[in-house]
């Protein structure tokens, strides 16, 4: 199976795109749901990276994140997760213990269309930096 492919959007609860203002509302909702409780404090970082286009990518087995505890809350739900979102320079800006209650899996994710076109595929196991960039190069971005 490829590392990226389109999105289904048929059957998704979240739409294929986001723009600007919706990619700040979408954070900053997940944010106030999630963990943090809280706004995500670096609007301008997602507005620089807008619009993003929603593509399914593999995550792999050994995908790990901070907070055990909030990752193994993740695997427990049943419903569809939202879709982590990820920057022009392919770093994660939301969604880091989604993504890691899902390794092994293939899931939908939200991608800046301004990401370099040799972007779009995990390239090494997450460390505790919150922005650490999870993409990286050798797959066309969609």
């Amino acid at each position: 199976m490829s590392a990226i492919a389109a999105a289904d959007n048929s059957m998704s609860l979240y739409p294929a795109g986001l723009s600007g203002d919706g990619a700040v509302d979408y954070v900053n909702l997940l944010h106030f749901e999630g963990w943090e409780k809280s706004e995500f404090l670096d609007p301008e970082r997602i507005l620089d990276s807008a619009p993003y286009v929603k593509i399914r990518i593999a995550i792999p087995d050994d995908y790990t994140a901070q907070h055990p505890p909030v990752v193994t809350d993740y695997r427990a739900l049943e419903s569809e997760f939202p879709p982590p979102i990820f920057d022009k320079m392919g770093y994660v800006i939301d969604g880091m213990h989604r993504l890691a209650a899902n390794a092994g899996k293939s899931i939908d994710v939200y991608v800046s269309s301004k990401m370099p076109s040799d972007c779009a595929v995990f390239s090494r196991r997450f460390t505790h930096a919150p922005r650490a960039r999870v993409i990286s190069k050798n797959i066309p971005s969609p």
